[in-house]
């Protein structure tokens, strides 16, 4: 058994002048890890005039409540926004709005957020939105 407390054993960190080098991993251990990401929770203006900002970690996720499946709420997690936001405008097409020339100039011109916007108004009681969804932390 290995003593934790014996300072020998101890790991230590490079030093540059006084300063220790932190050096962040790149990357991730698992696929799934990659996908999380620290996400800005809230902001706070101040009278002051200063901003308090805080991120916390989350996923990317977009949502579909359709026609399939009896009205059930689909979700997939995306390792960004960009790419949550290009596969919704994406499903929007393939559930119909490709039949639209105005639609199809916005999927053209990568305006995927009014193209969701455009779903859910012409399909009320429909869902397809994309958001970043954040973790449950028990502190």
């Amino acid at each position: 058994m290995t003593d934790r407390t014996d300072p020998e054993l101890q790991p230590t960190l490079p030093v540059e002048g006084s300063q220790p080098v932190i050096r962040r991993r790149r990357g991730s251990r698992t696929k799934a890890a990659a996908f999380i990401r620290d996400e800005i929770a809230s902001e706070t203006y101040h009278p002051s005039g200063s901003v308090e900002i805080e991120v916390r970690p989350a996923v990317w996720t977009l949502a579909h409540k359709g026609y399939s499946g009896g009205g059930r709420l689909d979700v997939w997690v995306y390792p960004d926004g960009d790419t949550a936001l290009h596969d919704g405008a994406q499903l929007a097409l393939e559930c119909g709005l490709n039949e639209d020339p105005a639609i199809l100039s916005l999927f053209k011109r990568k305006k995927y957020t009014e193209i969701l916007e455009q779903y859910e108004q012409r399909r009320p009681g429909h869902i397809l939105r994309v958001q970043a969804s954040f973790f449950v932390l028990g502190d």
